[in-house]
């Protein structure tokens, strides 16, 4: 007959068993819905791009039905996007002076301001000195 700490033991060493079944069998359910959810991830991201018109991925993407272009073509291409280039760079150049011309004339409009701050300050001061004289010269 089998001791009472044997059955015990015994008891213990099911019952680690059970919960090490249990928790496998939970991580593989997780892993199971993890899968599924990533594959309905994946299926309604291909509908959206589907719906929008961009190409599958693995899908062959068919060739416009442009013909080839001639060097002349190519040519007065190449011309335009120069001449884009030029004027888009004009543009910028006109609009980095613009602004410089801004911030500069800001500048001087804050410059004035401030002076006639301290210009109004000092006046201030001085009628306050003034008038502190008066008030001390009438007391004695």
């Amino acid at each position: 007959m089998a001791s009472p700490h044997d059955q015990d033991q015994e008891l213990r060493q099911a019952k680690l068993a059970e919960e090490k079944r249990l928790l496998i069998e939970e991580r593989r359910r997780a892993a199971a819905l993890k899968k599924s959810q990533k594959a309905e991830m994946e299926e309604k991201l291909r509908q959206k791009k589907q719906a929008a018109g961009k190409p599958l991925k693995g899908a062959v993407v068919k060739p416009s039905a442009e013909p080839p272009k001639s060097a002349d073509q190519l040519q007065s291409e190449e011309e335009e996007k120069k001449a884009q280039r030029e004027q888009e760079a004009a543009e910028a150049a006109s609009a980095a002076a613009k602004h410089r011309a801004m911030v500069a004339l800001q500048a001087e409009k804050n410059r004035r301001k401030q002076e006639e701050k301290e210009r109004v300050a000092k006046q201030e001061e001085e009628v306050q000195f003034s008038w502190k004289g008066e008030g001390v010269e009438s007391f004695r």
